[in-house]
């Protein structure tokens, strides 16, 4: 039974035809709208070889296409933007409004004036990265708008303005927003009400911390294995884009 699982010559070369043949629809669709194809093939060759982040856009626009690649992005920095916005509007409101420090004789007396300073610092921090979470979203979104026509222009794009200080500023804004929560129900409350609250805060804010760890490494791992993997691809994709652009060549003459 195992053996007949396994799939035959004929199964994998159809599903290489087929991978190809994807490739080459969507390299085709991409010198086809671009203006200048030699620098788009040149461009998207560059990026194959550079490797990492590159590498991986590169492939990216190869399997399902720029168009479907700038909409992802798009959708990515919408989503960023609105949970930033979110998350800036009750840290705002939480500065103009600050939590009332009070005197109780109780396990947090003497760490309740200091976790109020670190209190506020967290809640100035996470204001300030939310904010520029949200004016870079609107920025980039805007820019992409606006200068963005063809695969050329994606390309440019993506490497000009790369989308690892977004993902910080909000990574930033949420951590230090999570981790004010149980501060401030130390601060505001008196026992029982303050430990219970402190650490199921804690706990949960860990729990949810390591799930987003775990998520990010194994799938850091399996992004670094495919890239791997599509490394001994390289000059079949090398030719996919020469084989495409000497057919466009061919027409045009």
């Amino acid at each position: 039974p195992a053996a007949m699982m396994q799939p035959s010559d004929g199964t994998k070369d159809a599903v290489a035809a087929s991978w190809q043949e994807t490739l080459a629809n969507n390299a085709s669709e991409m010198l086809k709208s671009s203006d200048e194809p030699a620098a788009l093939l040149e461009t998207l060759q560059q990026m194959l070889k550079a490797g990492g982040g590159q590498h991986k856009v590169a492939t990216t626009v190869l399997h399902i296409g720029w168009r479907e690649a700038m909409s992802n992005k798009t959708n990515q920095w919408i989503n960023m933007g609105v949970v930033a916005a979110l998350v800036f509007s009750v840290l705002f409101s939480a500065i103009n409004q600050p939590f009332g420090k009070i005197t109780a004789d109780d396990m947090w007396t003497d760490h309740r004036e200091n976790m109020n300073k670190v209190l506020i610092c967290l809640l100035y921090i996470s204001t300030i990265f939310g904010l520029i979470t949200v004016v870079l979203t609107i920025l980039l979104l805007i820019h992409m708008a606006s200068f963005v026509n063809d695969a050329d222009d994606f390309l440019f794009f993506v490497k000009l303005n790369p989308s690892g200080l977004v993902d910080i500023s909000i990574i930033i804004c949420l951590l230090c927003g999570g981790i004010s929560i149980p501060l401030a129900a130390v601060v505001g409350n008196e026992e029982p009400i303050a430990s219970i609250c402190f650490f199921t805060g804690i706990f949960t804010f860990t729990g949810v911390l390591v799930i987003y760890i775990r998520s990010l490494v194994y799938n850091q791992k399996r992004v670094a294995a495919r890239m791997k993997s599509l490394s001994g691809h390289q000059e079949a994709l090398q030719q996919i884009l020469r084989q495409e652009f000497e057919k466009i060549n061919s027409k045009g003459m």
